[in-house]
């Protein structure tokens, strides 16, 4: 059929039955085949079938494959873009019903702010939180302190756990001392892990950077995530100390506590700028207390002391 049409130029289809001598379906059959191969194309009525120079047909099918098949890469790497995000999600999440976990990120200074202002005006019930510094100045005490004479007018039930050192700072004594006179439960100790805000069972509050405080907050809320937050403040409240009665001081069941925490960090091999944020202390503080440490332990270096604090008993080997 191809070389007849090469032959004999543009001819209408009854010519070209006639000429071959076949049926009108295989006729049609074999011109709809050259047509996917672009060798032959039907001109405008009356002007009959065309037959096109292979090379060219074949150029011409080549193209467009060429583009078929880019489609069809860019379908394909959509997909698999989908299913990787996909996976990323539900991967780990296990068959039946899904708990409502969330998560907001809050980086700007200002709405951190305003965040904070209504979050103090719709609290209702309880609001359990963990302080390690830095050091307050007395503008946000204040602040604070107004903060939660407000709760607490309104029923609130507070809980703030601070690190025993804060004490030694004269305006952070006196604002623990208002602080339990207005019904604030207050109690102190050795080593306060993270910054921690529990607002009436229902979200947590959690710093984006430990290490860096003014990089923002997550947000979490989800009865799972709330469960978890609530667990590990307890588990830090019953470890930590009550205010004597006369507010003098922390009271502790004997000495050793800061000392404790500081050979743990320590022993995790944490820096020593990062322990003076940990446990709310100068650097120069820092330095002096682990001065006190080697000469209670009879020590020459932290290795050493960390091996008798193990000997006696002081630190779990």
């Amino acid at each position: 059929m191809y070389e007849t049409l090469r032959t004999e130029g543009a001819i209408g289809r009854d010519e070209l039955q006639s000429a071959l001598a076949v049926s009108s379906k295989s006729l049609g059959l074999a011109l709809d085949e050259l047509s996917d191969l672009r060798m032959v194309k039907e001109s405008s009525p009356g002007d009959g079938i065309v037959a096109l120079p292979a090379s060219a047909a074949l150029r011409q099918l080549l193209v467009e494959q060429r583009e078929q098949l880019k489609d069809y890469s860019r379908q394909l790497l959509h997909r698999v873009d989908a299913v990787e995000r996909l996976l990323a999600d539900y991967t780990f999440l296990p068959a039946g019903e899904q708990a409502e976990l969330r998560m907001t990120v809050i980086t700007e200074r200002a709405e951190i702010g305003r965040f904070f202002d209504d979050l103090a005006e719709l609290t209702t019930s309880t609001v359990e939180s963990m302080h390690p510094g830095p050091l307050p100045d007395a503008e946000q005490l204040a602040a604070s302190l107004d903060r939660d004479r407000r709760l607490l007018d309104r029923g609130v039930t507070l809980r703030s756990l601070y690190p025993a050192s804060f004490f030694a700072a004269t305006r952070l004594r006196r604002y623990f001392q208002s602080a339990v006179e207005i019904g604030t439960e207050l109690r102190l100790c050795a080593h306060v892990p993270t910054d921690l805000l529990i607002v009436d069972r229902e979200l947590v509050l959690l710093p984006l950077d430990p290490a860096n405080p003014g990089s923002g907050i997550c947000v979490l809320r989800g009865g799972p995530l709330v469960q978890a937050g609530l667990a590990f403040f307890e588990h830090c409240w019953h470890q930590a100390h009550l205010l004597d009665a006369e507010h003098q001081g922390p009271v502790v069941n004997g000495p050793g506590e800061q000392q404790t925490a500081l050979l743990r960090l320590l022993a995790d091999g944490v820096k020593d700028d990062r322990i003076a944020r940990v446990l709310g202390i100068s650097p120069r503080t820092l330095s002096r207390l682990i001065s006190e440490l080697l000469v209670d332990l009879q020590a020459k270096s932290r290795f050493e002391a960390g091996v008798k604090a193990v000997q006696l008993g002081w630190l779990a080997p």
